[in-house]
């Protein structure tokens, strides 16, 4: 009799056992479920926010650039004004030239006739084209430090290198050049108003 009441109580407690390894096996899965969409929800955040922070570093860089900018438009304009004084110094020299070389003619044509009064203007006249040449000279090394001041900022802020100094002293030399720049064309206009009035006065002399 006891075999027959122990062989159904041994299957059912094998068969619980079975549902309980069962029910086990379910609750690990919806678990390791559970488990996968936590991860993919903080995958999710830390995306979210790389792209946040990426995108604050693009307004970042426009705001960088376009204030980089706004230091470049003062050379700029300084650029302006060194292009409207280099014509107005070409100009000049071209008058100079023109003036000197109506006076060689003058003198070629007449061989036997005293020339003193045009030999001592073609001194001034090449007196002045030298100080225009070197007017020029200093205007265009301003115009080109210039440049390289504008191109010093981008490429210092693009590269992340320290140009300061090196900005600043292309700067301070760029106006040193335009200073000496003015000097001689004072110097020439100097020398231009007094050869007028001695002209004048020899005028006068020839006259009397």
């Amino acid at each position: 009799m006891i075999p027959h009441v122990t062989k159904p109580f041994a299957f059912a407690q094998s068969f619980a056992v079975r549902r309980q390894k069962v029910h086990d096996c379910r609750l690990a899965r919806c678990r390791g479920e559970l488990i996968d969409y936590g991860t993919r929800k903080m995958q999710l955040r830390q995306i979210c926010f790389t792209n946040q922070a990426n995108l604050m570093n693009i307004d970042i860089q426009l705001g960088e650039i376009s204030h980089i900018i706004q230091l470049a438009i003062a050379p700029v304009f300084l650029l302006t004004g060194v292009g409207t004084k280099l014509s107005v110094l070409t100009n000049r020299l071209a008058r100079i030239i023109d003036r000197s070389r109506v006076l060689e003619d003058r003198i070629q044509a007449t061989t036997g006739a005293d020339h003193t009064d045009a030999y001592a203007e073609l001194d001034t006249l090449y007196r002045r084209s030298h100080l225009i040449n070197r007017a020029i000279t200093l205007s265009t090394s301003c115009g080109l430090l210039v440049c390289i001041v504008v191109a010093a900022l981008f490429i210092g802020d693009a590269l992340n290198l320290g140009l300061a100094s090196f900005i600043a002293f292309c700067f301070v030399l760029g106006m040193f050049c335009l200073i000496g720049s003015f000097v001689y064309l004072l110097r020439e206009i100097f020398v231009a108003t007094k050869t007028v009035s001695m002209r004048n006065i020899h005028s006068r002399q020839k006259q009397s």
